[in-house]
């Protein structure tokens, strides 16, 4: 089950492709090529998204593509 955004932030997930996610938070993310709106995730590689300091929903979301193999890791911003 994966979380469907209503609470506008990041849950922490690890998800192997192939596949595509949808991002509807603010956030920054790392080892994604970028293309427009859309991030690759090449061949194995592993893409790391995390909450971005100033948080929130986005006016459109972004997607992350991942090729068999791939792997994406989020991590939410801790609690306070």
């Amino acid at each position: 089950m994966l979380p469907d955004g209503a609470e506008g932030r990041l849950r922490r997930l690890s998800y192997r492709g192939p596949g595509a996610v949808l991002v509807q938070v603010r956030h920054t993310r790392m080892g994604v090529s970028e293309r427009g709106r859309v991030g690759f995730g090449r061949g194995r590689s592993t893409v790391r998204i995390a909450d971005a300091p100033d948080g929130g929903r986005v006016s459109r979301g972004q997607v992350i593509v991942l090729e068999p193999g791939g792997r994406l890791l989020v991590t939410p911003a801790a609690r306070t």
